[in-house]
């Protein structure tokens, strides 16, 4: 049987966007198969949470969710992940950097008997259709070495940030109970988390394309070891 499928799509600042994805979602998952999608608006100004009340009057698939003030792009997952009801639930940035056809390569890992399948830009380059600045690349590398060397639960991983993960729905809502960061570093401690709890975790590669409208400065870069400090403070303290 088609497992139910939830996406999950953050928001922030994408009144322009926000419907264009949502149609693109829409009509790539039928109506079997997909369950829910929750756009969820981080605290947006600029009218994405109008665009949001209108598309989800349109469809009763579509739900939105959101507050008024922005807490974050971990906070918008982690809403996400506490509202979905599906039996596998997808996370993705509403660029769609990754196509929506390569769900197909994620689900065929849950099939095979992990828990969690994440997207990576870094397995196979070839993937990568449009490149990102060469700062960012080369910052990305020096952030995901440091997670690796830093924390052993991350050293399997070559990329924990790709915007495209796809979650047994149980896992995904165990992991919300546990997930304290909001911002850059979410990524990295539900990972973390799940590897602390034995729940099987499979990198996959997929294509990818800079979109050229990334939020992401390269102070944010500099706060991974900030955000990993409070993952393992955490972990000591009984947290997770």
């Amino acid at each position: 049987m088609t497992p139910r499928l939830s996406v999950i799509v953050p928001l922030y600042n994408e009144a322009e966007r926000v419907e264009a994805t949502t149609r693109a979602i829409l009509a790539t998952f039928d109506a079997g198969a997909l369950h829910e999608l929750l756009l969820v608006d981080d605290g947006s100004t600029d009218g994405t949470g109008e665009v949001v009340r209108r598309l989800s009057g349109e469809d009763p698939r579509v739900r939105g969710a959101g507050y008024d003030v922005n807490r974050g792009k971990g906070f918008a997952v982690r809403t996400g992940l506490q509202l979905a009801s599906g039996d596998e639930v997808l996370f993705t940035d509403c660029d769609l950097s990754t196509p929506l056809d390569e769900y197909a390569r994620l689900h065929a890992a849950l099939e095979a008997g992990a828990d969690i399948a994440i997207g990576s830009r870094a397995l196979d380059p070839t993937l990568l259709e449009v490149h990102q600045p060469r700062y960012r690349e080369v910052l990305g590398r020096a952030a995901n070495g440091l997670l690796r060397r830093l924390d052993p639960h991350l050293g399997g991983f070559r990329d924990t940030q790709c915007g495209f993960k796809l979650f047994r729905g149980d896992v995904a809502r165990f992991l919300a109970t546990k997930q304290t960061l909001s911002r850059w570093g979410f990524d990295f401690e539900l990972l973390h988390v799940a590897v602390k709890h034995g729940h099987k975790v499979t990198e996959v590669p997929v294509r990818w394309a800079h979109s050229g409208t990334s939020s992401l400065k390269p102070a944010d870069y500099l706060r991974t070891l900030v955000e990993l400090a409070r993952v393992i403070w955490n972990d000591r303290r009984g947290r997770y």
